[in-house]
C-alpha cells in the first residue's frame, strides 16, 4: 500500500520536496478551519482556490489526491476527517497548533523558512537579548548575502533603513497592478464562499489574488521589474492615491507556499546582476524576507505570548473598526483597504490600526482577532509575535525596544493625508496613552524624553485634544 502524506492548506510547495514519488496526497477543506477565526473572506478564498488547482495539478502529474472539498453540513474536525485516510506524514507545520495536534505524523522539514532549530540556538547562546538587528546580521552572514569579501557588508552598512523612510511625492507614478482575473475555479469557491461565510469580513467576490504558482512567479516578476527600485525609497510612505505603492504584496502567497523564500531571493538576486537595484531597496527587501520573517518565526515557535497584557488593556472594539466609521481619516482609510483587500501595508498596520488600538486601550487578543480577521497573509505565527509583542507591547518588551505609536506630525509628515480634525483625536490619544503609563515608558530612552513635550502644549489645546481623545474612545470600544 502506498504511504500517505497530509497536505495542509499552507504548505502548496511546488514539487513537494522530500515526498516520495508514489505517496498519495491527501488534502482536506475543513470548516472548522474556515471558522477558526472570523477569516476574512478572500483569504479562506485564496486558501480554497490555491489547494484546488494544487489538486488538480498534482493529478495531471499522475498523483493520486485525496481531496474532501468543504462541507458545511459535516461537523467533523480536520483531525477526525485527516484520520480516516490514515497519513503518515506532512511537512513540519508551521503554526504551534498544527504542530501539536499532527505531533503523531512524520515530519518534513519545511521549505518554507531558512533558519534551522540550529541556526534560531546558534544565534541564542550567542545574545542574551533578541534583537532583529543582530539576528539579521547573523543571517547575512550565514546565507552570504550581501557581504564582501572581507565580511563586511556591502555598502558599509548593515541597514539602509534610515533611507527609506520618504513621503510619495505628487511626481512619482505608481505603476497600475496587473490584479489576476479569477478562473473557473475560483469563481466556484467563491460562490462557495459566499453562501458558507456570509458573515465573515470582507467580500469574496472581490477576490483577485494569484492562486497558482505560475500566477505567483509572474506577481513576483512584476514587482521585480517595475517596483524593487523604489521599494525602498517609499517602503514606509502612507498616501491616499495608492494602498500597495512600490510593494510586493507576495506574503499572501509566500506563506501558502506558492512562492519560497530561497526562491524569491534567488529572483530578486538575478534581478541585481542583470540590472543593479539601488542598495536600500535591495537591502531593504532582503532585510524583509531573511530577518523579520525569520525572526517572527522562530520567536513565535519558541514563546508564547497570548497571556501576556503589559499594559493592562482590556477594552473591545466597537462595529467601526470594522467597516472603517470611526470618524478617524487615517484609521478609516486603512480599515477600508483592509475590509477591501486583506492586505495594508506595515506602517499602516503598526503605526496607523496597531498605534490606535494600542492608544485606544484594545486588549491584546481582541487586535489580535482584528488582524488574524481582516488580512490575507495572517496567521497565528505571524501574527503573535508582530501583533502581540510589536505591536501592542503586550509582552513588555521581550523584543521591541519600545511601544509604537506616534502622533499625528508623523503621520503628516510620512503621507499626503490633508490637516483636520482627526488631529487633535489622534493627538489627544498619543498623549493621553504617554501620561497613564508615564511610570512604566520615563525608563525608556527612545520615549522618556518625550513626555516632557505635554507641558508645553498649550492648556486648551490640551484640553480639547485629551477631550477628544476621550469622547472617541467611549464612542468608538466598549469598556468591560
Amino acid at each position: 500500500m502506498a504511504t500517505r502524506h497530509l497536505l495542509l492548506g499552507d504548505q502548496l510547495f511546488d514539487g513537494l520536496p522530500g515526498v516520495a514519488p508514489k505517496a498519495e496526497i491527501v488534502m482536506i477543506e475543513s470548516l472548522d478551519l474556515c471558522t477558526r477565526v472570523r477569516h476574512h473572506q478572500q483569504k479562506v478564498v485564496l486558501f480554497l482556490s490555491a489547494m484546488r488547482h494544487m489538486r488538480d495539478r498534482l493529478r495531471r502529474e499522475g498523483r493520486t489526491v485525496h481531496y474532501v472539498e468543504l462541507n458545511p453540513d459535516d461537523p467533523r474536525s480536520f483531525l477526525d476527517q485527516a484520520a480516516e485516510f490514515s497519513p503518515e506524514s506532512c511537512y513540519e507545520p508551521a503554526d504551534p497548533f498544527a504542530r501539536e495536534a499532527l505531533g503523531g505524523l512524520r515530519h518534513l522539514p519545511n521549505p518554507n523558512f531558512l533558519t534551522t532549530d540550529e541556526d534560531w540556538a546558534a544565534y541564542r547562546g550567542r545574545h542574551k537579548r533578541l534583537r532583529m538587528a543582530d539576528f539579521y546580521v547573523e543571517q547575512r552572514r550565514r546565507l552570504g548575502l550581501l557581504i564582501e569579501p572581507d565580511g563586511e557588508p556591502t555598502g558599509g552598512r548593515w541597514s539602509f533603513d534610515e533611507d527609506n523612510r520618504k513621503k510619495l511625492p505628487k511626481s512619482v507614478i505608481v505603476p497600475p497592478r496587473p490584479w489576476p482575473v479569477a478562473d473557473p475555479t475560483t469563481r466556484e469557491v467563491v460562490q462557495v464562499v459566499e453562501r458558507v461565510l456570509p458573515h465573515h469580513p470582507g467580500k469574496a467576490a472581490d477576490f483577485c489574488w494569484p492562486v497558482t504558482h505560475e500566477e505567483a512567479a509572474d506577481w513576483l516578476s512584476e514587482f521585480l521589474e517595475h517596483r524593487l527600485d523604489l521599494f525602498g525609497d517609499y517602503e514606509d510612505a502612507l498616501s491616499q492615491r495608492d494602498g500597495t505603492l512600490f510593494h510586493s504584496l507576495i506574503t499572501p502567497m509566500l506563506n501558502i507556499g506558492l512562492l519560497l523564500p530561497g526562491q524569491v531571493l534567488d529572483l530578486v538576486f538575478e534581478r541585481h546582476r542583470r540590472r543593479p537595484v539601488p542598495l536600500n531597496s535591495l537591502e531593504g527587501f532582503v532585510r524583509q524576507v531573511i530577518g523579520w520573517r525569520e525572526f517572527i518565526k522562530k520567536l513565535d515557535q519558541t514563546y508564547t505570548q497570548p497571556t501576556k497584557n503589559h499594559f493592562a488593556h482590556d477594552c473591545k472594539l466597537g462595529p467601526s473598526w470594522w467597516d472603517g466609521t470611526t470618524g478617524l481619516m487615517p484609521l478609516d482609510l486603512s480599515i477600508r483597504r483592509a475590509e477591501r483587500f486583506g492586505w495594508i501595508h506595515h506602517i499602516e498596520r503598526l503605526m496607523v490600526v496597531g498605534a490606535a488600538m494600542l492608544m485606544c486601550e484594545v486588549a491584546p487578543d481582541e487586535a489580535y482577532r482584528w488582524f488574524m480577521e481582516m488580512t490575507l497573509d495572517s496567521a497565528d505565527w505571524v501574527m503573535a509575535p508582530n501583533v502581540l509583542g510589536m505591536s501592542q507591547f503586550a509582552d513588555g518588551g521581550l523584543f521591541a525596544t519600545k511601544p509604537y505609536l506616534s502622533g499625528s506630525n508623523y503621520l503628516r509628515k510620512m503621507s499626503d493625508y490633508p490637516a483636520g480634525p482627526w488631529e487633535d483625536v489622534w493627538d489627544g490619544l498619543f498623549w493621553r496613552f504617554m501620561k497613564k503609563n508615564e511610570a512604566k515608558l520615563v525608563s525608556n530612552h527612545r520615549l522618556g524624553m518625550l513626555l516632557s513635550g505635554f507641558d508645553r502644549i498649550p492648556a486648551a489645546r490640551r484640553e480639547r485634544i485629551l477631550s477628544a481623545a476621550e469622547e472617541f474612545i467611549e464612542t468608538h470600544t466598549v469598556r468591560p
